[in-house]
């Protein structure tokens, strides 16, 4: 079925302005090729750690979202299976935008019976969650090792806090505005509901102190393994950066990749981003996008090689094979 004219439209708006602004990208990097030269520091050993690190991430989110769809659904599903499942999915996201997501719920729900709006609310739990502990540890690190740092002419500690504040009651006041509104029609009262349950999954994820400990203990092991690949990066390119900037990148970009306005995981805008913030650390704008490229070169490796080995080249040359047990949580043991 062929999405609607709106769809189509929008996905073009989407690929025009990831086009626009990676074209203002190259433009600046062409007009200072000096300090391109950086490049030419990386080393093979850092690279390498830099690829293990990015990896031990991806697994440990592996292992978090798994344990909050366990908590979620009730379903037990096999690690190694799960690992592969998710993998693939990842690849077909980053080749095709939502397709990952779409993958996901197909099999949920066709090996599961397990509804979209379960799987979306697991999905939207860990997001939340894992936006809140990066403002949190972010703000943490920079009140003790900069608490004189500015962003946009502002205490940066202070800024974050604010923001994580309204982030972390936003569950709160979105199920009481939910329960303060009636909606009668068939479609709306559908969405109402929806969304009811949508927000009623973090708010009852709340309640549970081992799930948020297991949870938040992860969080903060991710945070460190994004800290070393943030510093790695920089430390590769020959550029200084000190914790409560590792931290500032952490936090401010952690919760603007959660708002995708461009294909590709926010592509062109993540690279403004990065150059943004280390204009901001007096560190160089130039320097922030050549550090945003070598961290989504790595990510997009990484994704890509494990995304191939756990099977998705043979969906992607079989595609008919997806409906089959091979390629879903339940077709392996632990």
């Amino acid at each position: 079925m062929r999405p609607r004219p709106a769809v189509r439209i929008f996905r073009m708006l989407r690929w025009a302005a990831a086009l626009a602004v990676l074209a203002y990208v190259v433009w600046f990097l062409l007009r200072n090729k000096s300090q391109l030269a950086s490049l030419r520091n990386l080393s093979a050993p850092l690279l390498a750690v830099l690829f293990l690190v990015t990896i031990l991430n991806n697994l440990l989110y592996i292992f978090r979202f798994r344990h909050v769809v366990r908590k979620k659904t009730g379903l037990q599903i096999p690690f190694r299976s799960w690992v592969r499942f998710f993998l693939i999915s990842r690849l077909f996201s980053l080749m095709a935008g939502q397709t990952g997501n779409l993958y996901r719920a197909w099999v949920f729900k066709k090996e599961y019976s397990v509804s979209i709006a379960k799987f979306l609310a697991s999905a939207l739990f860990i997001t939340w969650l894992d936006t809140c502990l990066f403002l949190l540890f972010g703000a943490v690190v920079i009140a003790a090792a900069a608490p004189h740092l500015k962003l946009l002419g502002l205490n940066a500690a202070v800024l974050i806090s604010a923001v994580l504040a309204v982030f972390a009651v936003s569950p709160l006041l979105f199920s009481q505005i939910l329960n303060s509104v009636h909606l009668s029609g068939r479609l709306s009262g559908w969405a109402h509901q929806r969304f009811a349950e949508l927000s009623s999954a973090i708010l009852t994820g709340l309640k549970d102190p081992v799930f948020l400990l297991i949870l938040s203990s992860g969080g903060l092991l991710s945070f460190l393994f994004s800290a070393v690949v943030i510093f790695g990066c920089f430390y590769g390119l020959g550029l200084p950066i000190d914790p409560s900037g590792v931290a500032l990148f952490l936090a401010v970009l952690g919760l603007c990749n959660r708002i995708v306005i461009t294909p590709g995981g926010n592509l062109g805008i993540q690279e403004l981003a990065y150059g943004f913030l280390a204009e901001q650390l007096h560190i160089g704008m130039t320097e922030g996008i050549l550090v945003s490229l070598l961290s989504r070169m790595i990510a997009m490796l990484v994704t890509i090689g494990l995304g191939l080995a756990a099977g998705g080249w043979h969906l992607i040359k079989h595609p008919s094979d997806g409906s089959s047990t091979n390629s879903t949580p339940g077709s392996s043991s632990v």
